[in-house]
C-alpha cells in the first residue's frame, strides 16, 4: 500500500484502477478492465466457489477496484487486531470483508473474474 501511494506522489499519475493480487494464482480467463464500473464505493472479486461460506467472506486473492479503495484496503492491516478482537475470527477473507462492508464498501463477486486458483 505504502509503495503505490509513493509512485503516485513521486511520478504525480493518478490511476483509473488498481488491481490487487497474489503471484501464485493463475487467473483463468482474460479480464476486461472496461467491462468493470470502477467507483470509490465498491471493490469486484471472485465469486463464491461455495454456497456455504461465512458471512462477510470475500476473495482476497484477487480484486479491482479504485485507489479509493485500495487505500482503505491495505489499512486494514492497521486495523487486524481489532476485527480479530472484534468478530473472534482468524479467517482473513472473513476479516476482509467484515472490515470492507463496515466501511460501506459493495463487495461485487463476480463471474467477469472467474475462480481464481491457486498454484
Amino acid at each position: 500500500g505504502r509503495l503505490f501511494q509513493d509512485r503516485v506522489e513521486q511520478y504525480q499519475k493518478k490511476y483509473d484502477v488498481v488491481i490487487r493480487t497474489r503471484f501464485e494464482l493463475e487467473v483463468p480467463k482474460k479480464i476486461n478492465l472496461n467491462s468493470f464500473d470502477v467507483e470509490d464505493d465498491i471493490i469486484y472479486v471472485e465469486p463464491d466457489w461455495i454456497d456455504t461460506l461465512p458471512e462477510y467472506w470475500m476473495s482476497d486473492k484477487f480484486a479491482i477496484m479504485s485507489p479509493k479503495v485500495y487505500e482503505l484496503y491495505y489499512n486494514f492491516y492497521y486495523r487486524l487486531e481489532y476485527y480479530i478482537n472484534k468478530t473472534k475470527h482468524l479467517h482473513p477473507e472473513r476479516l476482509i470483508g467484515k472490515y470492507m462492508k463496515d466501511n460501506q464498501i459493495n463487495i461485487c463477486k463476480t463471474d467477469k473474474i472467474g475462480l481464481i486458483r491457486v498454484l
